[in-house]
């Protein structure tokens, strides 16, 4: 008996060409609407918080304000590094982190919506305008990836180049695969609280403490 785990990852060989590349990200991509059918709540394309919709939205001020919170968390981990015990080593770790963590959601938020956005951008040319900032943007992180990763200018530059045609393509085929299906489900965002919330919670629940 097998059963699907949306947690668990497995390692697939890239195609030999970046037509056959592009071609197994959209077959993947058109996967997961039957898989949300048959295994509902187990499978989730974007993580939402109230920041992730002003990257969609406004892609530099959306970069800026998640950037702006998880420096002021890296800060806060900077103050408590002698208390435990933490080298230069792990704080430039958590560099590479901020980076890993915003390019990752903007490749969640392209995979997900950027490629029907982009339909009702050819009407509409500020919606265009945004869409290529937000792409982008992710290039640009991700090819600051491969840099942190050792990687010379030009492979960097195409490491960005490729993963945003990479995000694409499993949009596309995601698209199929919700037409096919008939269903928007594999859509639908988990949402979860972010830095602006917490912040306004948390000297709610200092005072509730204090009360105690």
């Amino acid at each position: 008996i097998a059963y699907y785990s949306g947690g668990e990852g497995a390692a697939h060989m890239a195609r030999p060409t970046l037509r056959a590349f592009l071609g197994q990200r959209f077959s993947y991509g058109t996967s997961a609407a039957p898989l949300v059918r048959r295994h509902p709540g187990m499978l989730t394309h974007l993580s939402m918080d109230e920041v992730t919709p002003a990257l969609a939205i406004l892609p530099w001020a959306g970069v800026g304000l998640r950037l702006a919170s998880l420096a002021e968390a890296r800060l806060r981990l900077s103050s408590s590094a002698k208390r435990v015990g933490l080298g230069s080593r792990e704080l430039h770790g958590a560099s590479k982190a901020v980076v890993a963590e915003v390019a990752g959601e903007l490749s969640m938020l392209t995979r997900t919506f950027v490629l029907p956005a982009l339909g009702l951008a050819l009407v509409s040319a500020r919606l265009r305008r945004r869409a290529v900032t937000l792409l982008g943007l992710l290039a640009a992180l991700r090819g600051l990836q491969a840099a942190q990763q050792g990687a010379a200018a030009p492979l960097s530059l195409a490491s960005g180049a490729l993963s945003v045609a990479d995000d694409l393509a499993y949009s596309a085929g995601l698209a199929r695969g919700c037409l096919a299906e008939r269903s928007l489900a594999a859509y639908s965002p988990e949402l979860r609280k972010g830095p602006l919330l917490s912040r306004m919670t948390r000297p709610a629940s200092k005072a509730s403490a204090r009360r105690v």
